[in-house]
C-alpha cells in the first residue's frame, strides 16, 4: 500500500455522503485498484457499497477521525509552544 491518501479517503467519504457516482474520480480508481476490490455498485442510478466497500468506509471514517484529532494536537501543541516563547520574553 503506499497510494491511498487522506485526500483519496475523503473523497470516497463524499461520494458515498451524497450517493453519487459524479465523485467517482481517479481517486476512487486508486483505491479499488490498490485493494483489488469493487466497493460500489449501480442500483436504480444509486451507488450502493458492497460487502468489501463497507469494510473500506468504515475504515474510511475511522481514518478521517483519527486526521482531524492529529491536526488538532498539532495545533494545542504549536500554540502552546508560542506561549511558552513569547512569555518568556517578557
Amino acid at each position: 500500500m503506499g497510494k491511498i491518501t487522506d485526500i483519496r479517503l475523503y473523497t470516497l467519504l463524499e461520494v458515498v455522503k451524497f450517493n453519487s457516482s459524479t465523485g467517482l474520480n481517479s481517486s476512487y480508481k486508486t483505491i479499488r485498484e490498490e485493494l483489488d476490490i469493487k466497493i460500489f455498485y449501480l442500483v436504480d442510478k444509486e451507488i450502493k457499497p458492497t460487502k468489501e466497500g463497507n469494510i473500506v468506509i468504515q475504515y474510511t471514517v475511522e481514518i478521517s477521525s483519527y486526521m482531524k484529532r492529529m491536526k488538532q494536537c498539532i495545533l494545542v501543541i504549536q500554540r502552546t509552544t508560542i506561549t511558552i516563547i513569547s512569555d518568556s520574553y517578557k
